[in-house]
């Protein structure tokens, strides 16, 4: 089956994390050669949703009701259990 203009845009945006498309600007364009490559991409990135999306890295919120902790202890409890579930899909 023969690739068109649309399966060749959706395969480029799988290729794309959801939260990086925003930020990756692409253009699917034919060509008139008969064999391959009969498309041309060509890509950027906007700057400004660069550096939008860019603002929250590193950053994670964490919601919880026990106000008797230390903030320490909440972190450390956090990573801790999120260690835990990284080692159980292991299993």
């Amino acid at each position: 089956r023969r690739s068109t203009t649309q399966s060749v845009t959706e395969r480029v945006e799988d290729l794309l994390p959801k939260k990086w498309r925003g930020v990756f600007k692409y253009r699917v364009g034919a060509t008139l050669e008969e064999r391959a490559p009969r498309f041309t991409v060509r890509a950027w990135v906007d700057a400004k949703k660069e550096a939008l999306l860019r603002l929250g890295f590193g950053k994670t919120v964490v919601f919880t009701d026990r106000t008797d902790w230390e903030d320490e202890r909440i972190v450390r409890t956090y990573y801790a259990r999120s260690g835990q579930e990284e080692d159980f899909h292991v299993l």
